[in-house]
């Protein structure tokens, strides 16, 4: 207490006050000291009030499983101002600087504008001499959050847990593998940006093209879709369409993607099965359920409108049947009053659309290609079995004759099937490439000691 000088009791409580906070006991401090998480963050910056003022940026990930083309993380950008979000899929973390130098040309084209600052953690992949030196030379601030504070890039942050949450109810509700995540993404990314927002009466697309983003085009993730065969891929008899799995849009081109015999086919030639009105039970058919395959999607997120399609759809649910099981439901469309009803029995569809596409695992060509797929492990199973196999005493090493060229060996990877078209194992054989061989070089006569059936039935 000051002495001596008359003050008033507000300037006594003020001097009391700082007497107060400069004294700090270093072991409450050690004991209780919290967060500041309801005090203002030193330096705030004003808010941001132009496109491209401000850039959030953040990767989501590590992701399991790894889609079909390797990716594991999800590099994620927005815009401040607008909402309007990019997604990149990436397989390792060292390939974010050059996504972000792709992603702020890119949106500095579309706009005729220029990204001012960039704000994200402080993650090896943000902070480096590369994406340093980058943003030095095109004059872009880059904001970094404090250590262990992801609230200050909150947006980023909430941009990663919708679309996460988005995706995970995609892939439940349409029943497919979790490797088509990557799918899923941009898809979600897309509706994201052509809906309305917190904050905003227009969605992002608007915002950022100003121009109001076309729905009337936009699917049910997940449908039977129909993909036309072009004339030229196709004989005289065979099927105009095949069945697969929709799977999105293709970026900057007006087509659907379909998931067709293990392959992402683009086509504007769609028609869908998205009817999900409630249908008359005929029948159960139990098939077995095994994951699919997803082949990954080009790492961009900035779509245009695709075309008009039917609308069907093809309703199951997840009741009846074994454990691996689901109950097929499916209806007889009814035929007009004036026309004679057939007395033929009409039997469910099986589910082609898992046996043909879906679970259709790609074959691999070469080891490395077996090596680098998600069914490494059971490959190297299939090879370490045709080794043993070949092991079994029936032959013996030897060195080889000079002059003599060996016959070269390859790995032939095969996916067994049953009879409904589930994989049943997967198979590797070890072959000689016969077919280097020269007549009269390599070989005078091939023949082979066996005897004939009718030999045996003599004997």
């Amino acid at each position: 207490m000051v002495t001596g000088i008359n003050l008033s009791k507000e300037e006594t409580a003020r001097l009391d006050t700082d007497q107060f906070r400069r004294k700090v006991c270093s072991g409450c401090i050690a004991g209780k000291q919290q967060r500041n998480v309801a005090k203002p963050h030193p330096g705030s910056e004003p808010a941001i009030t132009e496109k491209l003022g401000l850039i959030h940026m953040d990767v989501c990930g590590l992701i399991e499983p790894t889609s079909m083309g390797g990716s594991r993380y999800i590099a994620t950008f927005l815009d401040d101002y607008t909402n309007f979000s990019v997604v990149r899929l990436i397989k390792v973390k060292s390939q974010v600087p050059e996504e972000i130098k792709s992603v702020i040309a890119e949106l500095g084209r579309q706009t005729g504008l220029q990204v001012k600052a960039i704000r994200s953690d402080r993650g090896g992949e943000y902070i480096n001499q590369t994406l340093q030196d980058y943003l030095k030379k095109k004059g872009i601030v880059q904001q970094l959050t404090a250590p262990y504070s992801p609230e200050q890039n909150g947006k980023a942050e909430r941009l990663n847990r919708t679309l996460v949450e988005r995706v995970r109810s995609m892939l439940h509700n349409s029943q497919v593998s979790k490797n088509l995540w990557a799918e899923a993404v941009v898809t979600a990314n897309r509706i994201r940006n052509c809906s309305p927002t917190t904050g905003h009466t227009k969605t992002p697309w608007e915002l950022f093209y100003n121009v109001k983003p076309d729905v009337s085009n936009m699917r049910i993730f997940g449908s039977i879709a129909y993909v036309h065969t072009p004339k030229e891929l196709r004989k005289k008899l065979d099927p105009k369409g095949k069945p697969g799995i929709f799977l999105g849009y293709e970026p900057h081109a007006k087509a659907y993607r379909v998931l067709v015999d293990g392959k992402v086919k683009i086509s504007k030639d769609v028609v869908l099965d998205e009817n999900d009105e409630e249908e008359e039970q005929i029948s159960d058919v139990n098939v077995p359920v095994e994951d699919h395959m997803e082949q990954d999607i080009p790492t961009d997120v900035l779509p245009t409108a695709t075309s008009q399609t039917l609308h069907h759809r093809h309703n199951s649910d997840g009741s009846g049947g074994d454990e691996d099981g689901r109950r097929v439901r499916s209806r007889i469309e009814e035929e007009p009053t004036t026309q004679r009803r057939s007395g033929r029995v009409h039997q469910p569809p099986s589910e082609w659309w898992r046996a043909t596409g879906l679970l259709a695992v790609e074959e691999p060509d070469t080891i490395t290609e077996a090596m680098d797929s998600p069914q490494a492990e059971e490959w190297r199973l299939a090879m370490t079995e045709e080794m043993a196999s070949l092991m079994n005493g029936t032959w013996k090493l030897v060195d080889c004759p000079l002059g003599v060229t060996p016959v070269p060996v390859k790995w032939v990877f095969k996916v067994k099937r049953d009879s409904s078209g589930n994989i049943e194992r997967l198979k590797a054989r070890l072959v000689a490439k016969g077919f280097k061989q020269r007549e009269g070089i390599d070989y005078n006569e091939v023949y082979a000691p066996v005897s004939k059936h009718t030999t045996l039935r003599v004997l």
